[in-house]
Order: C-alpha cells, then structure tokens, then sequence
C-alpha cells in the first residue's frame, strides 16, 4: 500500500509534469525527496508569488508544472490577483 507522498508523486509522473516548483517546507520534504530521485526538475523558489509566475511561464512555452507549497501558501499566493 502507498503512502501519501508516494501517491502525490505517482500523479505528478502519471500528468507529464516536467517541473516542480517548490517552496522548501518541512511537511512537503518527503514529495521533494522522491522528486529528486526521478526525472522531474526541481525549481527552488522563495515565495508563492515567485512560484505562480514561474508556473506561468513555464505553461506559456507548453511544460507542465507543479506548483508545490503549503496550505497556507495558497492564500499568500493570491495577494497579486
């Protein structure tokens, strides 16, 4: 039986996703981990905000990414809408 993060993992690979976007946190660092071992490309970010508008740009030359933060993240990446 999988566990969570193994799960999340199998559908980012399942999608396609090339890139994972990430906001280095403690409760997603088991996801980080089993993304470094396959051939996802990882993008370090320092905030929400960078984070949307790298996903963005990466979604206008036609890759998929993931956009990984924490749940209070999302709110903080709303601030520029």
């Amino acid at each position: 039986m999988m566990n969570l993060p193994d799960k999340i993992v199998d559908k980012i690979v399942q999608s396609g996703t090339e890139f994972a976007v990430y906001l280095p946190c403690s409760k997603i660092v088991p996801i980080i981990h089993l993304l470094e071992k396959i051939k996802v490309r990882m993008i370090p970010i320092g905030n929400e905000i960078e984070g949307i508008g790298i996903c963005a740009g990466l979604h206008i030359t036609g890759k998929k990414a993931v956009l990984l933060i924490q749940d209070a993240g999302l709110m903080n990446s709303l601030n520029p809408f």
